[in-house]
């Protein structure tokens, strides 16, 4: 089976293409191609079809769902494969994203639930993967350029999304931003559930409307509502949430923040961005505690982050997600907090108890090693292929 893997420089692209390399029937043709425009690229289009014609290929496959790539091959009655692990995704809102061409797989099965909505027939839910003998042989090595080998009490790598469009608008009527600061603070103290939606009411929207114009592709399955609930509300949630909860814990125990953000709260220690393939799984080895907050237009589902940190050998402390509580055990292969003085006591207990929270790790590592390999997920995404095919 000879598979077109679209490299478009994401973070797990090496380890998907290792891992489709070690199945016994599939040869891979990576391309890369730069892309333009996600709906209308016509070079791009050009050039794609004469590799899948070249190469002989029946399927094409990429991380995340792209419409250029999902027109061409329903005109050219080629598979198109997609392994979804952003939100928001946008793109999943392009009337493309119907096309009988394509086989959709989403680490979110609330994301999952909405595109069926949508109308998306073959929509299939798979958690992601993590590459574990990589990251062993990384941690055995310790190769690693521009980090101190030190240990780090609790750590987080990831953005603070303080450039985030919502607060950028200096200009709504006060009685307008204050309902959307409410219903943020709202959502805020929820997690696994969506209540922005419920309360984005029509006659709200429609007053917003008037002050942020959204230039929305017409034929986009999204309405106004949801598209600035994605792209500002929840960016700015997850900005409020993460300075918060990081200054909260910077009081008991110095903070490694690991980001490009360069934000300097009291009891944080900002060393900048680190580089995902070599540096961030020693941070996490490295690190007593590794907390994950989720950004909030993830509703259900296990973000990436988290794979890396249990793949590394790390601790994770992470927020509710109805997935992570699905298929790892709370308290025995990671530590779950909800309300701020929950995460201060578990961190508390947590920094205070070595062996239990070293036990706490290995038993995540152990499960993310036997369930959680890209070889599994292969497995079960090529066997759906085939059925289809």
């Amino acid at each position: 089976m000879n598979i077109l893997l679209y490299d478009w420089q994401s973070q797990s692209q090496y380890d998907l293409k290792e891992a489709l390399e070690r199945q016994p029937d599939i040869h891979v043709i990576p391309f890369a191609f730069k892309m333009i425009d996600y709906n209308e690229d016509p070079e791009f289009e050009q050039v794609l079809v004469q590799a899948l014609k070249n190469e002989n290929c029946r399927i094409c496959l990429s991380f995340n769902f792209f419409p250029v790539i999902s027109k061409v091959c329903q005109e050219a009655d080629i598979l198109y494969v997609s392994w979804i692990y952003d939100s928001p995704h946008i793109t999943l809102y392009s009337p493309w994203v119907r096309n009988s061409c394509n086989l959709i797989f989403s680490f979110d099965k609330v994301q999952c639930q909405e595109l069926k909505q949508l109308g998306v027939t073959n929509v299939f839910h798979l958690p992601l993967a993590v590459n574990v003998p990589r990251l062993d042989q990384l941690r055995q090595t310790k190769k690693v350029i521009g980090l101190k080998q030190k240990k780090y009490d609790i750590s987080f790598v990831g953005s603070l999304y303080e450039n985030n469009y919502y607060e950028q608008i200096t200009y709504l009527p006060a009685h307008l931003k204050g309902y959307l600061d409410g219903i943020c603070r709202a959502q805020m103290q929820l997690f696994g559930v969506d209540i922005l939606t419920e309360l984005l009411r029509e006659d709200i929207l429609t007053e917003l409307s008037e002050y942020v114009k959204l230039n929305m592709d017409q034929t986009y399955l999204v309405t106004y509502g949801r598209l600035f609930s994605d792209l500002f509300l929840k960016k700015y949630i997850s900005s409020m949430e993460r300075k918060e909860r990081l200054e909260l814990l910077g009081k008991i125990r110095q903070v490694a923040l690991f980001s490009g953000s360069h934000w300097t709260g009291e009891g944080i220690n900002c060393y900048g961005t680190v580089d995902y393939m070599n540096e961030m799984p020693l941070i996490f080895s490295l690190s007593k505690i590794n907390i994950n907050m989720t950004i909030r237009s993830i509703t259900s589902g296990i973000p990436l982050r988290c794979m890396d940190i249990l793949g590394a050998g790390g601790f994770l402390f992470s927020n509710y997600q109805p997935e992570l509580e699905e298929y790892f055990v709370p308290e025995r292969e990671w530590v779950s907090f909800q309300e701020a003085e929950e995460m201060l006591d578990k961190a508390v207990f947590y920094l205070q108890h070595d062996e239990l929270r070293n036990r706490i790790a290995e038993n995540g590592y152990q499960k993310v090693k036997r369930e959680f390999t890209y070889d599994k997920a292969l497995g079960k995404m090529l066997g759906t292929v085939r059925k289809l095919t």
